[in-house]
């Protein structure tokens, strides 16, 4: 066989197994079902090759068995799954010792109740349901670090309940909140609850003042969409943040005034969201001294989806 046939007959696999393994890293989980049914090489390289794993309620009933031989899950994605459907992960989990995150997406923070793998949650996503602070799984979820919670339309997330769950969520890094309505100025009481908070995102709250955040660990602020006493707004009172959201908020005179002085935001600042918010066009010539700043968005209303996956994907 002269080496052109030869190199015509090699196929996949034929591939050393770490080559496989790095394939196997992009495969989700339906696709890794039927690779691993293909050989040997290629099962064994499904079965422990350390990768994330999505799951959801149109894959876990074949997918169960499969979850049942892996040995390397280091990550499990969930979404929109019910009790029963979750009690099933749980036994998948049980053969998987290795899973050392979970991240959920429901519609209710009662589908966690009872389950002992709720300290591996990482990051939670609660959508458009009933938030209740008397809920015990926030006690439960004692690793969280990033929490998006999309209020429903009765308001039901006032100040008091909005606080007693960050209170149970001490070690919280991200916290989105989506039609926060109902919120007010007491709401600034979630950085003493969550002391670690990097990333806040309150769209649609209603506030008067924003406190000192000097203190803070704060890097990434975006207010987009709420609504914020014109006078407010003080950039030498906050950190020095990387990202600053302004959509849609009514700071037009304070902004001009506040980023001609020195702060540390100019020097750190290096996103800024002005989407469909009026400001003087002597900000942009202060702007343009801002020697970090790599983008001045000022398009289109943004959408919600993109802002919490840009906030999940933050390192």
């Amino acid at each position: 066989m002269t080496i052109l046939e030869r190199s015509r007959s090699v196929g996949l696999g034929d591939l050393p197994l770490e080559l496989v393994c790095m394939i196997v890293e992009h495969l989700c989980l339906q696709d890794s079902i039927h690779f691993a049914a293909v050989c040997r090489t290629f099962r064994t390289a499904v079965f422990y090759t350390p990768r994330p794993i999505s799951l959801s309620c149109d894959c876990l009933q074949t997918a169960a068995p499969f979850l049942r031989n892996l040995h390397c899950i280091q990550c499990l994605h969930v979404h929109d799954c019910s009790a029963e459907i979750l009690r099933q992960i749980c036994t998948c989990i049980c053969h998987a010792p290795r899973v050392r995150t979970v991240e959920m997406c429901c519609s209710s923070s009662a589908c966690l109740t009872g389950f002992s793998w709720n300290h591996l949650i990482r990051k939670l996503e609660l959508r458009e349901t009933s938030i209740s602070a008397t809920c015990d799984t926030w006690n439960e979820l004692t690793n969280l670090e990033v929490l998006v919670l999309r209020c429903p339309l009765d308001d039901s997330l006032v100040d008091d309940v909005f606080l007693d769950i960050c209170a149970k969520l001490p070690g919280l890094k991200k916290l989105a909140v989506v039609g926060a309505n109902a919120l007010t100025d007491a709401c600034w009481g979630v950085l003493d609850c969550c002391p670690n908070l990097t990333h806040l995102f309150l769209r649609g709250a209603h506030l008067d003042s924003i406190p000192d955040l000097r203190q803070t660990k704060l890097e990434w602020l975006d207010l987009s969409g709420s609504s914020l006493h014109n006078d407010s707004l003080r950039l030498t009172e906050l950190p020095p943040l990387v990202h600053l959201g302004l959509e849609e908020t009514e700071v037009s005179g304070s902004l001009t005034a506040a980023i001609s002085s020195s702060t540390p935001i100019s020097v750190s600042l290096k996103t800024l969201n002005l989407r469909d918010t009026a400001v003087n066009p002597s900000v942009f010539r202060v702007l343009r001294q801002f020697p970090a700043l790599r983008l001045l968005d000022l398009g289109e209303a943004i959408d919600e989806d993109s802002i919490v996956h840009h906030l999940a994907n933050q390192h």
